[in-house]
């Protein structure tokens, strides 16, 4: 896809505003406009303000709203409708996209974005493989084009490479499933992955060698150091047992209507029990799964103060009784490095967006239980209007936490350059916010005397950026 075509295509109809609601998929096309001088970049943390500050431009000049992959571009609907329906407006929804082999797999931030609005788009062009369909189009407004981009951060397969043999994931799983994945594994003595939302522990799992800190374990030794990968559950969270294409991987198609990716095949459960009982793992593995454990626990302890190591004492504090949302973005993937991870946790991990995220964990109360609700800092303002739902469910034990790191700073390990118009940046405190819901305020405290809680973590920064970077280097 030749980004600059499609730029020149918009200077040519007279397009001089773009606002942009930034994700890891747009990277390209928003490194693109901030680069080119033609155009005034603007860019917020939630698309539907994003479409709306555009559709109030538009009606000067033809104006581009620019969004990442996956619900975020349904977030444009609003704006797309009003647009149709206004007399003068010239709007344009940029939209990115996932390649087009991932449609309808349930990859994550993935869905079928062409024509998604079909109601109210006078022109839409789905750019697939390159951009020559849309150097013709006469634009009639609103307009949307969508655009298939390559991934923008692909794993590279660059090292020296281990024979590990097989290798289980284990994802999302419900409580029926869970049972059948504990009865299934249970003579399996090979290299075993849990992921936060599995709700499992490596206790359930006696025989089996369960690899902790598992994405920088494989970042380090290559993800063909495994010669199988058998998928348990939904999609996984984490990047490499996504990104499968062209490996003999398997998934249990009874536990997720989706492969997530690729060339994955589908097994039974039955099948891959058979396939698995037999497998152990060899003294190597072995040795390098307990140093790679020691390096990471001491790299946390040697950081006290960083994101991760805040949220691994904030686990400390959870019982295995209450109930624990994980927000997507940073929260979901910091999990994997808390002391704690086999709590009762769920996310919302459909099309991994962060839209909504608030009150879908707020509509999964449990009245009975402790609520923990854990966030970032942009998804709980994004999703400020959710906390209206508090006033509704005063008789619940909820206890909000908010990751403040005064930004998207998710986008500071995923992109390379130009990261500032990524971040959205902020020196915001959530106090008011609090005091404004009625909740208790209370900052890096683990000591909880109210039912009603928002507590703030506030990690150092030049902690966090040096845990990450020490776990980079081992």
């Amino acid at each position: 896809m030749n980004i600059n075509n499609i730029l020149d295509y918009f200077r040519d109809i007279g397009v001089k505003e773009v606002v942009c609601a930034p994700g890891a998929r747009c990277k390209e096309l928003l490194n693109a406009f901030v680069r080119d001088k033609d155009f005034n970049v603007t860019t917020v943390y939630d698309e539907r303000t994003a479409g709306f500050y555009a559709l109030g431009l538009s009606f000067k000049n033809p104006t581009v709203v620019l969004t990442t992959s996956g619900t975020a571009v349904t977030e444009l609907s609003s704006s797309m409708a009003e647009a149709f329906y206004q007399k003068d407006s010239k709007l344009i929804a940029l939209t990115s996209d996932r390649p087009f082999e991932l449609r309808n797999t349930g990859a994550p931030q993935s869905l079928d974005q062409s024509d998604v609005y079909k109601n109210f788009a006078r022109t839409f062009v789905d750019l697939v493989t390159d951009e020559k369909p849309l150097m013709s189009i006469n634009p009639v407004y609103p307009m949307h084009i969508n655009v298939c981009l390559d991934e923008p951060n692909p794993i590279k397969n660059e090292k020296d490479r281990k024979d590990f043999g097989f290798l289980v994931v284990v994802s999302e799983l419900n409580d029926n499933e869970q049972k059948l994945v504990k009865e299934a594994l249970s003579d399996y003595s090979g290299a075993l992955v849990l992921e936060p939302l599995s709700n499992l522990s490596e206790n359930d799992f006696p025989e089996a060698n369960t690899i902790r800190y598992s994405e920088s374990f494989v970042m380090k030794f290559g993800l063909d150091s495994f010669s199988k990968i058998i998928r348990l559950g939904g999609v996984p969270v984490f990047k490499p047992w996504r990104e499968v294409k062209g490996k003999d991987t398997y998934y249990w198609s009874d536990a997720s209507k989706f492969p997530g990716g690729i060339g994955i095949k589908s097994l039974s459960l039955s099948n891959i029990k058979n396939m698995v009982n037999t497998i152990k793992i060899n003294d190597e593995l072995q040795k390098l799964i307990e140093e790679h454990i020691k390096s990471i626990e001491q790299l946390i302890s040697n950081h006290s103060d960083s994101e991760v190591s805040l949220l691994s004492r904030l686990s400390k504090s959870i019982s295995p009784n209450d109930q624990v949302f994980i927000g997507n973005s940073l929260p979901i993937r910091e999990w994997d490095y808390v002391e704690r991870k086999n709590l009762n946790t769920f996310g919302q991990r459909g099309v991994n967006g962060i839209d909504g995220s608030l009150a879908f964990a707020l509509g999964k109360l449990d009245s009975d239980k402790t609520n923990w609700i854990i966030l970032g800092d942009l998804t709980t303002l994004y999703n400020f209007s959710d906390f209206q739902l508090l006033d509704k469910l005063s008789k619940c034990n909820i206890r909000i936490v908010v990751v403040n790191n005064h930004g998207g700073q998710i986008f500071s390990k995923v992109i390379k350059e130009n990261v500032e118009p990524f971040l959205n940046s902020h020196q915001k405190s959530f106090k008011q916010i609090a005091e404004f819901w009625g909740l208790n305020y209370q900052v890096n405290e683990f000591d909880f005397k109210s039912e009603r809680v928002f507590l703030e973590l506030l990690p150092n920064k030049e902690s966090s950026e040096s845990f990450w970077k020490g776990l980079s280097s081992i």
